[in-house]
């Protein structure tokens, strides 16, 4: 018998492997860059929460620094014998702390005042101060607030495709 192949017989040649090939490759270039784009994206979430935690930290001992102030003047008061709330109010407002007498309760002062935190954020502190207690003062608030981010968005400022 001659070698003449049957008009049933299917042959797959060259040019599809070959084509077959190409679509592998540009998918797995596709996922690459896609797996490059998110692990870009994941840093840079990754410095802003680390930038965001360490302005927290950074407010949060400012605040402490400014409570131990205000404990150091409250003990220089106390030491002299002045009870004065006059005095007391004086004292505290010269380190940036804003107080007033508590109407409501004789011998008390309410203080409070706030340290920015970073990006649009601030903490706020306040507490009353006692007179005539062994207790200096009491922390009644220590929170951290978001400040509300405009929604109005100038898409116009940004020229894109060169217009």
């Amino acid at each position: 018998m001659s070698k003449q192949r049957s008009k049933n017989e299917y042959r797959v040649g060259v040019g599809a492997s070959s084509i077959l090939m190409v679509l592998v490759v540009l998918a797995l270039t596709a996922v690459g860059l896609l797996s490059f784009s998110s692990a870009r994206n994941l840093e840079v979430l990754t410095r802003r929460n680390v930038e965001m935690t360490s302005a927290y930290y950074t407010a949060s001992a400012e605040v402490q620094k400014k409570l131990a102030v205000m404990d150091a003047k409250l003990v220089e008061t106390q030491a002299a014998g002045t009870v004065d709330p006059q005095v007391v109010l004086a004292a505290l407002e010269s380190v940036g702390i804003a107080t007033e007498a508590d109407p409501q309760k004789a011998g008390q002062l309410k203080f409070a005042f706030s340290q920015d935190a970073g990006h649009r954020r601030h903490i706020d502190v306040a507490g009353v101060i006692a007179l005539s207690s062994s207790s200096r003062y009491q922390v009644t608030q220590y929170q951290l607030v978001s400040e509300p981010v405009d929604d109005s968005y100038d898409y116009d400022q940004y020229h894109l495709l060169g217009e």
